[in-house]
């Protein structure tokens, strides 16, 4: 799924933060 991955990906990205 392409939206899971984004959204995966976007919650990684904010744990970055």
């Amino acid at each position: 799924m392409f939206l899971l991955k984004q959204i995966f990906l976007s919650f990684f990205n904010s744990l970055s933060l």
